[in-house]
């Protein structure tokens, strides 16, 4: 009898939960008036100020270049790609020490990897970093071959969100880019 007591409470339990109804006409904001200043005031996300300027480029390439931007793509080949390359590019940063952080999602929609580059702008010295007509560069690589991607033939609509110095708030740059699968003739 014990034994048999023990298992049904469990099971009433779960027989009642999923049944619960929200009532129809409920506004949280009308029935809870504390939260109507909440609910009017602005965005609080919007309210973080990040060190770089609506301005930051990046710059999605298969290929690794020292000096020049290297040809822009959104689309790689699973096989013939060793790494993407994230270029950014931000135009009057101040003196200090920085990350900037790229978060990767995975076709999925979850964040595959997290990517980041400290580095420190200084007066005539950048450290981890280098300087271009277009801002202070900084790179950061994806790899491809030998990874996750590869060995699971992760493919589809990958994308990118570049932050700074922030581990939340509003993009400097987001985009899509796309791994597949050559189809073999």
């Amino acid at each position: 009898m014990t034994r048999t007591a023990s298992l049904l409470i469990p099971s009433i339990l779960l027989w009642g939960c999923g049944d619960a109804e929200v009532p129809t006409g409920w506004d949280p904001v009308a029935d809870d008036p504390a939260d109507e200043a909440f609910a009017t005031a602005s965005d609080p996300v919007g309210t973080i100020d990040s060190p770089a300027s609506a301005e930051t480029t990046v710059i999605i390439s298969d290929e690794f270049s020292e000096s020049t931007p290297p040809p822009a793509k959104d689309s790689f080949s699973l096989p013939d790609t060793d790494s993407i390359y994230f270029y950014a590019y931000f135009p009057d940063l101040e003196s200090g020490n920085h990350v900037a952080v790229m978060e990767i999602d995975g076709p999925d929609g979850y964040t595959y990897r997290t990517l980041s580059a400290p580095f420190t702008v200084g007066t005539g010295l950048i450290t981890g970093g280098a300087l271009s007509e277009m801002g202070t560069r900084v790179v950061l690589e994806l790899p491809v071959a030998g990874s996750s991607i590869s060995r699971y033939g992760l493919t589809g609509q990958w994308g990118a969100r570049l932050l700074l110095d922030i581990v939340a708030g509003p993009a400097l740059f987001e985009a899509e880019f796309e791994i597949y699968q050559p189809v073999a003739n």
